[in-house]
């Protein structure tokens, strides 16, 4: 396995993120998906990197509703899924929803939770054994 230079720069082309702070980030097959994250403005938008043609596209023709815009979440692969948890909204609360994005349909989906999690920002998460693990970051109530 090798690693780039932490300063060499990738040439991309197509949409320009420049400035996003705190989204996330989850390679799915040769697509690295990005959503969310801060800037000069709050945003929930999806976009794409096409790792073959390293051509960013937003993601086009999305079914359902999406999370609301957020910055510091996380971002999840699950059973070809991308699964959003916390973050920070645009009136600077923190979050506990979840929100699932099917690849395959283009579709988000809210399911209902049994338990609520404490809202926070700027965790780890992974996916183990079909559970969704969320670690660290700032809680407004720490538990």
């Amino acid at each position: 396995m090798s690693f780039m230079r932490a300063t060499q720069a990738i040439r991309t082309t197509g949409a320009n993120l420049v400035g996003l702070w705190r989204p996330s980030f989850v390679k799915v097959d040769d697509r690295f998906y990005v959503f969310g994250g801060g800037g000069h403005t709050v945003t929930n938008d999806l976009h794409l990197l096409d790792l073959t043609t390293m051509k960013w596209e937003k993601v086009q023709n999305v079914k359902g509703i999406p999370p609301c815009k957020r910055y510091g979440h996380t971002a999840t692969l699950w059973n070809h899924c991308i699964v959003i948890f916390g973050g920070c909204n645009e009136s600077q609360e923190y979050c506990n929803d979840v929100h699932i994005f099917d690849i395959e349909t283009s579709t988000w989906i809210q399911p209902e939770l049994k338990d609520v999690v404490p809202a926070r920002y700027l965790h780890s998460a992974v996916v183990y054994d079909n559970k969704l693990f969320i670690y660290g970051g700032f809680a407004k109530n720490p538990e």
